[in-house]
């Protein structure tokens, strides 16, 4: 078997594994502790789960991608340090995978402000 084969193999069992446990065991628990309380829960709360979780989900296909073509590419890893020459160079999965990642914590941070405004006020 080639050994560009078994890389890849390993690379994407990892990744799959670390899927499954973030949707169902985290974003499971995230839902149902929004979904099982005695009061109502937001909209805002449970639309912004989702949203994290569907941008999380993209940064991370984008960063299986990214690894499997700098680490098992052939005339990436024939080159001295290529994966690593390979891994800071702009490239359309890494600037896409910026951009993900600026956009979840830039959400995260306007519902965390929207949530702190009001209870400064309040008080």
């Amino acid at each position: 078997m080639d050994p560009h084969n078994l890389d890849r193999l390993f690379i994407i069992s990892i990744w799959f594994e670390s899927m499954v446990y973030g949707i169902c065991v985290l974003f499971g628990a995230c839902i149902y502790i929004l979904a099982n309380r005695n009061r109502k829960s937001h909209r805002v709360l449970v639309t912004s789960c989702i949203f994290h979780i569907l941008v999380s989900t993209a940064h991370s296909i984008i960063s299986l991608l990214l690894s499997l073509q700098g680490l098992t590419t052939p005339s990436i890893i024939a080159v001295p340090n290529g994966s690593s020459i390979y891994f800071v160079s702009p490239t359309t999965f890494m600037l896409t995978n910026l951009g993900l990642y600026v956009s979840n914590v830039l959400a995260q941070d306007l519902l965390l402000v929207s949530n702190i405004r009001p209870a400064c006020i309040l008080k």
